[in-house]
């Protein structure tokens, strides 16, 4: 894939204003975006140290080109005919969005899963579990719109196959799984699964900030990665930001929430967000 983008680079340099050269090189590149999304193409950047670094090298390369390109677009359009010129300006949007995807969506959504894992990943057995929450945290930051209230995600662990017994896992555990609050780094264990939260809320802050406390305390989290480490793990994975709906702006009122009651964990473990204001909350509070 590097040397097919290489390839595409080299090609531009010096190239002709010409709509079906540019639309060649725009389906090449659309294909190396292709393959570098999802899991997959997660594994193949992060599989070596500086693979990021190469993919990244040769996509800046490509941006001076396209830059080079439209300079002489304007400058040469006077020899063009009025379709030409449009059919030249079309085929460059579309060789910057395939560059734009690549450069800006691949590479940089494997350098955000590479700080999550906190170390080297070509060695990691199961990259869909961090790529899943990569893709819930990257949600989120699109969604934010003031920088403050809060945010959290859940993320639900099933075939972990850890031992919750084991003296090493248990003190992992720790008070976590006791926290009735359901505040940010508290841990449910279940039959078959781990339930891990994480939440920030502030009443001041600024865009970014909630996000940026998740992923710290997520690449902190050494019961999660352990959880993620089994090869058979399988990862859910629900976000959530607001505005404060009811009561104060704070962790344990932040969702991701639960189905536990006080005094009473029987029937299924649930999670979820609600998004919107419980009108009815009163009358709720005073039937349960």
């Amino acid at each position: 894939m590097l040397s097919v983008l290489t390839g595409v680079s080299r090609d531009l340099e010096g190239a002709h204003l010409d709509a079906a050269g540019l639309g060649q090189a725009t389906g090449r590149l659309a294909e190396v975006d292709r393959l570098l999304r999802g899991s997959a193409g997660l594994r193949a950047l992060l599989a070596e140290p500086g693979t990021v670094g190469d993919f990244q090298a040769v996509t800046d390369g490509l941006s001076a080109r396209i830059a080079d390109l439209e300079i002489r677009l304007d400058h040469d359009s006077v020899n063009l005919t009025t379709l030409q010129q449009e059919q030249v300006n079309a085929a460059l949007i579309g060789l910057k969005d395939a560059w734009w995807a690549i450069g800006r969506d691949r590479l940089s959504m494997a350098r955000a899963v590479s700080d999550l894992i906190g170390g080297p990943a070509g060695e990691v057995a199961n990259l869909d579990g961090w790529w899943s929450i990569q893709v819930a945290l990257a949600s989120l930051d699109r969604l934010e719109v003031r920088g403050r209230d809060s945010a959290g995600v859940h993320v639900l662990v099933s075939g972990h196959g850890l031992d919750v017994s084991d003296p090493a896992v248990k003190a992992l555990i720790g008070g976590r799984a006791s926290d009735i609050l359901f505040a940010s780094g508290a841990v449910r264990v279940l039959p078959d699964a781990l339930g891990f939260v994480y939440k920030a809320a502030a009443e001041i802050g600024e865009l970014g900030d909630n996000v940026r406390a998740l992923r710290h305390e997520i690449a902190s989290d050494r019961l999660l990665a352990l959880a993620l480490g089994s090869p058979g793990a399988r990862t859910t994975v629900v976000g959530h930001t607001r505005w404060a709906s009811v009561g104060i702006i704070s962790q344990p009122n932040a969702h991701p929430l639960n189905s536990e009651e006080t005094g009473d964990r029987t029937g299924p473990y649930v999670a979820a967000a609600l998004n919107g204001d419980v009108h009815n909350n009163v009358e709720l509070r005073q039937s349960e």
